[in-house]
């Protein structure tokens, strides 16, 4: 197999979303008139010149759904297949990682892998622009994602409107309302209303606050501004208005970790 398959490919668009998976992107991979705008880019690479290539895995393996992550083309080659990969911590787990929390956060939204078709100019082709990406000659979606969430917000989420719409304490009043998230290594670390980076040991928590990051953006009440910044929406401040806890209910309060060393506010 030199190629990942028609099946793998269905799979990898259909359960994420059709939305790059790299963080705080919302991308599609392929536009409302069938065009691939993104890339099924592979964690291990795919050939010994690649990002992460591991000589010991099969040519099966290697061309899998389980190898596969997407990714836009700006993500892809300037991020985790750029020539800085190693030192900006894009390793193996992390991918992975990454790939299983996508694909969690977007349960519920993806596409039905049966009605995606896929068609190619004789086979899936290399991609000459990227590094390791490939691109199917034209890919059309059938059927449409979730067309949007309805009842009330998970009290998850709601725990992390309500902290960034009112933090404990802020000096720049103009970070009220923000949530940003930078990597460290391996491991994600948030700011939520501009005060003190926290990060989790478990990777479960981290794609548990992500979940909230995206039930918070498919309702409406957050939007992305640049990089991997977030800022609620005018919607989320009024729907912040209602909510009051202390500190210490805050779901995430037991489970992380000040980044600076400080107590967790």
């Amino acid at each position: 197999m030199k190629n990942p398959s028609e099946a793998a490919l269905k799979a990898l668009f259909a359960l994420s979303g059709n939305r790059c998976a790299f963080p705080g992107c919302k991308e599609a991979m392929v536009d409302s008139e069938g065009r691939v705008k993104g890339d099924a880019c592979h964690i291990k690479g795919e050939r010994p010149s690649s990002k992460r290539y591991d000589k010991r895995q099969p040519d099966r393996e290697r061309h899998g759904f389980h190898n596969l992550i997407a990714m836009c083309r700006v993500h892809h080659k300037n991020e985790i297949d750029s020539p800085e990969w190693k030192a900006k911590g894009y390793s193996i787990e992390w991918l992975l990682t990454l790939k299983q929390m996508h694909e969690k956060a977007m349960g519920g939204k993806e596409l039905d892998p049966a009605g995606i078709r896929i068609e190619v100019a004789g086979d899936v082709v290399m991609s000459h622009r990227q590094h390791g990406g490939i691109t199917a000659g034209t890919v059309h979606i059938h059927g449409k994602e979730d067309g949007g969430l309805i009842g009330e917000p998970s009290q998850d989420a709601l725990h992390v409107l309500f902290r960034a719409a009112n933090p404990t304490a802020v000096r720049d009043q103009s970070e009220k309302g923000k949530i940003k998230i930078s990597m460290s290594g391996e491991t994600f670390c948030y700011s939520i209303g501009g005060v003190q980076y926290f990060t989790f040991k478990d990777h479960a928590q981290q794609a548990r606050m992500n979940d909230c990051l995206q039930e918070l953006q498919d309702r409406k009440l957050l939007s992305i501004t640049v990089g991997k910044q977030f800022e609620l929406s005018h919607k989320g401040y009024e729907k912040a208005q209602s909510l009051k806890w202390e500190s210490n209910e805050l779901w995430w309060k037991s489970l992380a970790t000040c980044s600076s060393g400080d107590s967790l506010t």
